[in-house]
């Protein structure tokens, strides 16, 4: 199972002591949102947990303890905005945040963070001007250190609709939008970084930005390094695109102060308070168990499959390759079709490059980004699977540079290491 820590509250920033207990005990409890008294038991046993996803946008205190986690497979969603304290009020510095990134990144590899520029609003003070300027220094500050970064768009939650209301935060206009996603391409198609954004609610596939998933089924499957069976989450809103996994944290305990949040009904005075009754020795995150609890054993079991079988659709004796380095993420546009199945990652040199674009190919990227965008061969890491089932679009390219169909299952031999000729079967007679 893949356990979320926690789109609820900032575990990192905040119960980070508390989580690694947990960790060291082997379970840890989680009350039900709509009925705190119904409390589920949740097994930490690696042999169940495939994959621990975080959301923070200050894993500082982690950092330290970092090795506790080498029984685990895990990734970070770091969000980094460059607001100012009237809408992230209790954030350390912008400049403090992006060098705990780094030092992150540095730590556990570039894939492993993921950025995350969200939420979007504007006022007047945060206009699109704005936003086009901080994004592209944060960018280039982050270029080394993450291979991807998510988007999201401001929603209007009832609950927070007078905070941004003080603010004259409003709802965002499409061509706002439009003009700050194509600002975010341009800045990034010099650097190894996908742009993505969170959710389908925004569709801007036609600028090359795919929607994405936060929660990766790629991702989970390159680093923990074998297939997963796994559905998309029901329990988040429809336009989410997120594999399912087990919220581990509390509403109401983040203290990040952000007007924005949903996780938060607008009293911060609840946060507080929760906070003073955290007891990082408490199998809750807040508080004790009661008497009149009612807790049950969650059935937790590792998501592990055997390797999947390819769904190859049509068959074709050869593959065009390219050198995808030198196309514009602008030609890539489509949805998922087909799969492939591939006996080697080393032949697509570059292909991470179509990732801000073609969001049939997140888990070809995921695959392929190991240790920088120049993947050959010989950088292969042992735990891959030899055959990795990946999502394929019939048709990538437009009809004026070059086409690649579906491709027949295939091993890789040695002279496929330098793929760089174009539009022509490289493979000899």
């Amino acid at each position: 199972m893949i356990i979320s820590a926690s789109r609820r509250t900032d575990i990192p920033a905040f119960y980070a002591p508390w989580f690694f207990n947990r960790l060291r005990e082997g379970y840890l409890l989680v009350p039900n949102p709509f009925n705190p008294k119904a409390v589920s038991r949740i097994s930490l046993d690696p042999a169940v947990v495939d994959c621990i996803v975080f959301w923070t946008k200050n894993p500082a205190p982690m950092l330290p303890r970092l090795r506790e986690l080498e029984r685990y497979k895990y990734y970070f969603q770091f969000t980094l905005n460059p607001y100012g304290a009237d809408v992230e009020n209790r954030l350390p510095d912008l400049s403090r945040r992006i060098e705990t990134f780094k030092r992150l990144s540095d730590a556990i590899g570039r894939d492993r963070v993921i950025w995350r520029y969200d939420p979007i609003l504007t006022n007047g003070k945060y206009d699109v001007g704005f936003h086009c300027e901080a994004f592209a220094r944060i960018a280039r500050a982050l270029r080394d250190h993450t291979a991807k970064c998510m988007l999201g768009f401001i929603d209007h939650y009832r609950h927070i609709r007078g905070a941004l209301g003080e603010l004259g935060v409003g709802p965002l206009r499409r061509d706002e939008i439009e003009v700050m996603a194509q600002s975010f391409v341009r800045t990034l198609e010099p650097y190894p970084v996908a742009l993505e954004t969170c959710t389908v609610k925004v569709d801007l596939r036609h600028l090359g930005i795919p929607s994405g998933m936060c929660i990766d089924r790629g991702l989970v499957e390159r680093i923990a390094g074998y297939p997963i069976a796994a559905k998309k989450d029901k329990n988040q809103r429809q336009v989410c695109n997120c594999i399912e996994s087990i919220d581990v944290g509390t509403y109401e305990t983040c203290l990040n102060g952000c007007a924005y949040c949903y996780a938060i009904k607008g009293n911060y005075n609840t946060a507080e308070y929760n906070r003073r009754r955290h007891d990082p020795d408490s199998p809750l995150m807040i508080g004790r168990p009661g008497g009149d609890d009612v807790i049950r054993e969650r059935e937790m079991k590792s998501l592990r499959c055997e390797r999947r079988a390819p769904a190859v659709l049509a068959r074709r004796n050869l593959f065009r390759f390219v050198s995808f380095r030198y196309f514009a993420p602008k030609l890539f546009v489509g949805a998922v079709q087909d799969f492939i199945a591939v006996d080697c990652l080393g032949f697509a040199v570059g292909l991470n490059q179509i990732a801000a674009a073609s969001p049939s190919f997140d888990r070809v990227i995921a695959l392929l980004r190991f240790a920088d965008h120049r993947v050959s061969v010989h950088q292969v890491p042992e735990n891959v699977p030899q055959y990795i089932g990946v999502a394929c679009e019939r048709h990538l390219l437009s009809a004026q540079v070059f086409e690649i169909d579906v491709v027949e299952v295939f091993s890789c031999p040695s002279h496929y290491r330098s793929v760089l000729s174009f539009g022509k079967d490289t493979r000899p007679e």
